[in-house]
């Protein structure tokens, strides 16, 4: 019998906090950072008093193009912001407040991202991070410490989350130190077999924040490359705005741009590099719809999974990724992510850090015995994984 979903009814839970108090926190915040019209600013403002006190209202638009979120919220009908599914809860916050500031009516406000002011508030930092570590961008590291350190890099920069802003992230957190102790799963030398041995011709990397960790992961897909060790990389990104700081194609061209910027010549190379790979198509971007929507991941459309299915590895970022790979479900601590995950047509990783009140995969009494230490492992962000399963 599967285990219940997380829900937000949970009394005291980081589901129930979300909804309750950042939520609100992020509709104050793109109200702080646009000049919306006033029917906007009314818009967003009644969203906010909704999660307070109101029932979940329908779109006054469902997209034609993505029936998943009627089908996803037809069954809820009727119910508050404190008696849903969590995930769901969360995604259709965002669907919602791009209705409110008309993201898809056609105007002076269409496509606009209400997050791409906060976006690009945090991008001169993100270059700054790199800035603090050119010195490992040099080719002539082994292949081996090179893809622990920007497996870390990317692992770590999955703190820098604009939807969960409590979570800090300093050089520490991703600049190669070691790790061990924060890292609860790392099965970094099993990935290392795997490319070394030219297992993965294709690798797919499904994408999380835009900001540091979006240069953290451009930087990781470049060493690949320029190592031979893929043949193809296909980065996926979020078709829409979601969840405040996720990755658009926009934002990987702004990002490259901003690396033009810099002062320091490696980063400049670096952006030629991919601007390169982009031109030769050994890095594709794509944005199917599915990566921004209310789908779990055992329901994702069949022509997102055939195209998966393709890749010889998927790397799977972040924590909401993580979570929809195990149905944001109350798994025990000790189950085995592959029995979770066998509808996954591929090989894949979760890179992660720990933002959210679930983990799979610990031995027998790991979890216990770090809530005796941290009572906040789960949702602090200061621990990681690095978790493969591999399809034969």
């Amino acid at each position: 019998m599967l285990p219940p979903f997380i829900m937000t009814s949970e009394p005291g839970s980081f589901a129930e906090s979300t909804i309750r108090r950042r939520k609100p926190q992020i509709v104050a915040t793109v109200l702080a950072t646009n000049a919306y019209p006033p029917e906007v600013v009314a818009a967003l403002q009644s969203l906010a008093a909704e999660i307070a006190a109101g029932p979940v209202a329908p779109l006054a638009v469902w997209p034609p193009d993505q029936p998943w979120w009627r089908d996803a919220w037809a069954p809820l009908e009727g119910r508050n912001w404190f008696d849903l599914p969590w995930y769901f809860a969360e995604a259709y916050f965002y669907r919602r407040l791009l209705a409110a500031v008309r993201y898809d009516e056609l105007g002076p406000l269409h496509h606009r991202d209400p997050f791409l002011p906060q976006k690009r508030a945090a991008l001169p930092a993100a270059i700054a991070s790199l800035e603090s570590v050119v010195d490992l961008l040099s080719p002539e590291l082994a292949t081996a410490a090179a893809l622990r350190l920007w497996l870390r890099r990317s692992l770590w920069g999955n703190r820098a989350d604009l939807s969960n802003q409590t979570v800090a992230i300093d050089r520490h957190h991703y600049a190669g130190e070691d790790d061990r102790e924060r890292l609860l799963i790392d099965d970094t030398a099993v990935i290392d077999a795997h490319l070394v041995a030219g297992r993965v011709r294709r690798l797919d990397l499904v994408a999380d924040n835009s900001g540091p960790e979006l240069c953290a992961d451009l930087v990781l897909l470049d060493y690949l490359l320029r190592a031979s060790l893929v043949g193809q990389v296909r980065l996926h990104l979020k078709s829409l705005p979601f969840f405040v700081s996720d990755a658009m194609i926009a934002d990987v061209s702004e990002t490259i741009a901003a690396m033009h910027g810099s002062l320091c010549v490696p980063i400049h190379e670096l952006a030629a590099r991919l601007e390169g790979w982009l031109a030769s198509g050994q890095l594709v971007l794509q944005a199917h719809g599915a990566w921004a929507s209310p789908l779990l991941f055992d329901a994702l459309p069949a022509d997102l999974l055939a195209d998966l299915a393709a890749a010889d590895l998927v790397l799977f970022k972040g924590d909401a990724n993580y979570r929809r790979m195990l149905a944001d479900r109350h798994w025990p601590p000790t189950r085995a992510l592959d029995a979770i995950s066998a509808f996954m047509p591929t090989s894949f990783v979760l890179l992660r850090t720990l933002k959210s009140e679930l983990v799979v995969g610990l031995a027998a009494g790991e979890a216990e015995t770090l809530s005796a230490l941290d009572p906040d492992w789960l949702i602090n962000g200061e621990r990681g994984v690095i978790q493969l399963v591999w399809r034969s």
